[in-house]
């Protein structure tokens, strides 16, 4: 199908459009790979386009053509002078790029387009604009608020690994979804490097009374388990009921079933972790690659069966 509208529009669009008139032609899978837009959502926000005014020539027409596969642009405007925003329509651009920024944490030039429009925008504010969300679990919107403050936080968190509870004095950075999870990016004091954590793993959380100064460039928040030299590296059988690990841990699929079973590859610092989820997932997972998590696994069976068969004797 082809859909011809004046070019206009804030959001979204705001993102997709430059680059589809930098790429011309482009297949559907990278433009929902990147975007996270589908072929109709496009049509959509195009329609959504009268609604505003972007101020150039009408004769100035962006037009695409639409096919299972692809999009392509057929007509774009060449831009001769830069458009014009009214002062609520350039906040509403930094606000839609903040939050994509938030999506995609690891996009440097969607990071330093949001730099830009923030300096250009707010040039004189006192702190950055927060993003607040209402759908986030607890401690997002008051986690992002320390951030801002510049707040160092105390937190009592439970890690994904091993389980354990500690407590970590955290210099946060910024807060951010990843694939359904939100996590906290800062520094920690306690290991004194970088660190990654669950929002969901925060037990508790307060200010210390300190505050911080932050990097002059904070670096990109890792989006990905990234492995140490001597992490191990083991392969796990999982069955369909048991493969919600491979969204609350870090891991890689390997293979699939039609079933939905699934091979995936897991890298840890601790064998035990393996072994702690074979034991407790019981026939719904087993360690089919990974010497030392096997090991680990036959040391907890049998300390599990020596305890209880201590209990009934």
């Amino acid at each position: 199908m082809t859909y011809a509208q004046p070019m206009g529009g804030l959001g979204r669009l705001l993102m997709v459009i430059p680059w589809l008139i930098k790429e011309r032609e482009v297949p559907i899978g990278e433009m929902e790979r990147r975007f996270a837009i589908k072929p109709e959502q496009l049509v959509k926000d195009m329609e959504a386009l009268n609604e505003v005014d972007f101020f150039v020539s009408p004769e100035q027409r962006f037009s695409v053509e639409i096919t299972p596969r692809r999009v392509k642009v057929l007509e774009a405007p060449d831009f001769p002078s830069a458009p014009g925003f009214l002062p609520f329509e350039a906040l509403a651009c930094l606000v839609a790029a903040k939050t994509a920024l938030e999506l995609n944490p690891e996009a440097p030039d969607l990071r330093s387009a949001v730099e830009k429009l923030e300096e250009a925008i707010m040039p004189q504010a006192a702190s950055p604009i927060r993003i607040l969300s209402g759908t986030g679990p607890p401690w997002v919107n008051q986690l992002r608020e320390w951030a801002t403050e510049r707040q160092v936080v105390r937190l009592r968190y439970r890690s994904t690994d091993k389980g354990e509870l500690s407590d970590r004095d955290v210099e946060p950075w910024q807060v951010y979804q990843w694939k359904g999870t939100w996590y906290l990016w800062g520094f920690s004091r306690t290991k004194d490097e970088p660190r990654r954590y669950r929002v969901d793993g925060i037990q508790r959380a307060r200010p210390t009374g300190e505050t911080f100064r932050p990097p002059g460039r904070t670096p990109a928040p890792p989006t990905s388990y990234q492995p140490a030299a001597d992490d191990h590296r083991m392969v796990l059988s999982i069955r369909p009921e048991s493969r919600w690990i491979t969204e609350y841990y870090s891991m890689e699929i390997i293979s699939e079933e039609p079933d939905g079973a699934a091979l995936a590859e897991f890298y840890t610092r601790d064998p035990q972790v393996a072994a702690r989820l074979a034991l407790r997932l019981g026939p719904g997972m087993r360690i089919a690659e990974g010497e030392a998590g096997r090991r680990e696994l036959s040391r907890l069976a049998a300390a599990v069966l020596d305890r209880y068969e201590g209990r009934a004797e």
